[in-house]
């Protein structure tokens, strides 16, 4: 009955109230890898652009279980178009999306290769309905 007992001491901990942490976003790409490195999972969520033969303008990565004095966190990273823009305010504006879409992919290769990382998305939830249940 090990197996049983197993699972019902599982049970207490679905007894405690839930507690939402909202995803914790970080702007350094270097220390968001250092972070994935100890996460349970990696997911990417990437946007296209329609009208640049659907080349890369926006990732999100999230390190999904990385624990902080015992809290399983989610952080994120995002790199947009509009990082780039900022940052190359000058140049040409065909020559800021081919940029951003060759960091994207490079973002891509990594997260994919020495993350383990699968493509997805995270659902945030209704903060008003979480809010509301408090009532």
């Amino acid at each position: 009955m090990k197996g049983a007992y197993s699972r019902m001491s599982d049970m207490k901990s679905l007894e405690s109230p839930a507690v939402y942490i909202p995803i914790v976003f970080v702007k350094d790409e270097e220390k968001f890898f250092e972070i994935a490195r100890n996460a349970k999972m990696v997911v990417y969520d990437v946007e296209k652009s329609l009208d640049t033969n659907f080349r890369y303008r926006k990732i999100t990565v999230y390190a999904i279980g990385f624990e902080k004095e015992g809290l399983p966190l989610t952080v994120g990273f995002r790199l947009s178009i509009s990082d780039i823009i900022e940052q190359n305010v000058n140049s040409d504006y065909e020559a800021i999306i081919e940029k951003t879409h060759l960091l994207i992919d490079k973002l891509v290769k990594k997260v994919s290769t020495e993350y383990n990382g699968v493509e997805g998305h995270i659902e945030s939830p209704n903060l008003q309905e979480i809010w509301k249940s408090f009532y």
